[in-house]
């Protein structure tokens, strides 16, 4: 199989998927009490927004492969664009779970 015909889409998705996990712009809130924290926050809006974007793009990507909407594409694209889709919505979903501190969580 060769990843090098898959759709622009599903690349881009791919790509956006992997910014989500390492591009960060958090909103991080703690307050502390005789010096001992008790509660903190954190939501990273960059893993939420590129996180969400890299699902969208990617279900389109996908959509698009295996509908067959796109006339120009052939059918050995099908396989190397869901491949990559997939990839992307994973790593998208990591973000976006990263994004609401489900995982990865600096507050612990």
């Amino acid at each position: 199989m060769n990843l090098r015909v898959a759709s622009s889409k599903s690349w881009g998705a791919l790509v956006l998927g992997l910014l989500s996990l390492v591009l960060r712009l958090d909103l991080y809130e703690s307050s502390s009490v005789n010096g001992q924290v008790v509660s903190c926050s954190n939501t990273d809006l960059g893993g939420i927004g590129l996180g969400g974007l890299a699902v969208i793009v990617g279900l389109a990507a996908g959509w698009d492969a295996a509908t067959g909407l796109i006339r120009y594409q052939a059918p050995a694209r099908k396989g190397p664009t869901l491949v990559v889709m997939a990839f992307a919505l994973a790593l998208g979903t990591v973000g976006l779970l990263k994004g609401f501190s489900v995982i990865m969580d600096p507050c612990g």
